[in-house]
């Protein structure tokens, strides 16, 4: 669980989406600052910019032309300015990608839940196969040779051809099963290598732990739904998205309004005919978008088709999950009492094997039989372990049908393998199970 929280790709990708929305909500809140802007204009013409005037009384023109303006010109300035309307707006927008960062940091967790999950599954299906793997492959050699045995009996006609051929039926059928069972085992290492980012084909092998007898689950399963309806990932997605539509629906409402923009600058010209070069101005500037007023009655009916959509996803999402969880316990609960059958049922296998071995060395039991009982046996244990690994994934599939976190959640994924693993190993510990 460790390594994939830290390599697996999947994660890593949700990571970098909430570090991204997080890049998001910072830019958002610079919005609200107000504009500091610097403005330079430089010109120059070819002749004097000078001019004649006329006197508005008398219609008379002056005699002589003059200029109040130099053939270059430079002029700069420095404008503080703050739209009232742009910062009502840039709060609203800010609020949003606070949300966005929730909704990315939801989906990384339902991410990793499910990573898990996953990870939980194919650890133990990979325990099965590295515990049996040499034990099978010992019996078929075993079994091949009790097959050939058997054939050459019947054909030499010193057995019942059709005890024979029933017997080596029998054998066919649990040897089949066997390989069945053990391809699934195989292929859970390459499923396990793959969450764990490792690379392809590379060889490993998992500690083989003891087999304990997983807790009951006390709890109502009407109290486990409405934990799921308070933790599940996607149903706090959605209210974050039911949130921003509330805060766009308060912008519309910004947008009917004037835009109202305070400045004060500082100017400067290099105009030698000019009395004062620098000096500093202030005003306000109003300006107002009537088109809005006609264009916001489709904006309105527009946001309630989003609201009665996102109604409509929350009451199916609300009805998916309280389904998941009735499905989750009911299989929890099934695989259990599965599982203790199953490891009983091995036991008993394992009992008449080792009876036949001791009937077999004393003379009293034929070499044939001692071979099926053990094929019997392991494909009992084969069965045992992959009812063991269904009811482990069904654990942890309770947890993350309920919402419930099976990782710390204040980690950021830079933390070293071995900080992890304690830390995981004590989540499950409070849960009442041992790793080790």
């Amino acid at each position: 669980m460790a390594r994939a929280i830290k390599y697996n790709l999947d994660h890593r990708i949700e990571t970098s989406n909430v570090v991204l929305a997080q890049a998001s909500k910072q830019l958002a809140d610079l919005d609200m600052l107000p504009d500091l802007v610097v403005n330079s204009d430089f010109s120059r013409r070819s002749n004097d910019p000078g001019g004649f005037s006329v006197n508005p009384e008398t219609g008379l023109r002056s005699a002589n032309a003059s200029r109040s303006t130099e053939r270059e010109s430079f002029e700069t300035d420095l404008t503080l300015s703050w739209d009232v309307l742009d910062f009502g707006l840039s709060y609203y927008r800010s609020k949003q990608s606070g949300n966005e960062v929730l909704i990315a940091m939801e989906q990384r967790r339902a991410t990793v839940n499910r990573l898990l999950e996953n990870v939980r599954t194919a650890y133990w299906r990979a325990v099965s196969h590295d515990r049996l793997s040499g034990r099978i492959t010992a019996l078929e050699r075993k079994a091949e040779r009790a097959l050939k045995q058997s054939r050459s009996l019947s054909d030499g006609g010193f057995s019942s051809p059709k005890a024979g051929l029933i017997y080596q039926r029998d054998l066919l059928r649990v040897i089949g099963e066997m390989k069945a069972l053990q391809r699934d085992l195989e292929i859970s290492k390459f499923q396990l290598a793959a969450l764990m980012n490792l690379e392809p084909g590379q060889k490993y092998n998992v500690r083989i732990p003891k087999r304990k007898t997983l807790p009951s689950v006390r709890k109502p399963v009407s109290q486990l739904v409405q934990t799921a309806y308070v933790n599940r990932p996607e149903l706090r997605e959605i209210t974050y998205e039911q949130r921003n539509l509330e805060l766009d629906e308060k912008s519309a409402v910004l947008q009917l309004l004037p835009s109202v923009r305070p400045y004060i600058a500082g100017n400067i010209d290099n105009n030698s005919l000019l009395t004062e070069r620098d000096w500093l101005s202030a005003g306000t500037r109003i300006s107002w978008d009537l088109m809005n007023l006609f264009t916001n009655p489709r904006r309105v009916a527009e946001y309630k088709g989003r609201k009665a959509l996102l109604d409509a996803r929350a009451l199916a999402l609300t009805h998916a999950v309280a389904t998941q969880v009735h499905v989750a316990h009911a299989r929890y609960s099934n695989l259990r009492g599965e599982t203790r059958y199953a490891a009983e049922y091995a036991t008993v296998s394992r009992k008449i094997t080792k009876a036949i071995s001791d009937e077999t060395s004393a003379g009293l039991a034929g070499v044939q039989e001692e071979v099926f009982e053990e094929l019997g046996a392991i494909l009992a244990e084969l069965r045992f372990d992959s009812r063991y690994a269904e009811l482990q994934s069904a654990y942890a599939g309770l947890f993350a049908a309920i919402g419930q976190n099976n990782y710390p959640a204040q980690m950021s994924g830079h933390e070293s393998l071995q900080e992890l693993e304690a830390t995981i190993h004590g989540i499950w510990i409070n849960r009442g199970e041992g790793f080790h």
